[in-house]
């Protein structure tokens, strides 16, 4: 998966209000987690993209902002363990 700064944070606010309907997360969820977790500086990006969104039409950054650092990642549950242990033993 390869998205513009754009396109993700559209696709974020997508994903949000998704998730504020009840709806589970799917595979666009799972997709763009993993492309946002090994590429950071992505992430960095499409979220000053969308908090400068949710500022320019007077919305809250709050609730998204929880979100997108805490509920967005936790939605898809990953093995932590196991990715830091393989990323321990090849950095030997």
């Amino acid at each position: 998966m390869q998205l513009t700064a754009s396109e993700t944070a559209l696709l974020l606010a997508e994903l949000y209000w998704r998730a504020g309907q009840g709806w589970r997360p799917d595979a666009w969820h799972q997709a763009l987690t993993d492309f946002l977790g090994c590429h950071p500086e992505a992430r960095g990006a499409a979220s000053d993209l969308w908090r400068t969104e949710l500022e320019l039409t007077g919305q809250d950054l709050g609730e998204p902002g929880d979100w997108l650092d805490f509920y967005f990642y936790a939605a898809v549950p990953v093995e932590w363990e196991a990715v830091l242990g393989e990323r321990r033993h090849s950095k030997k």
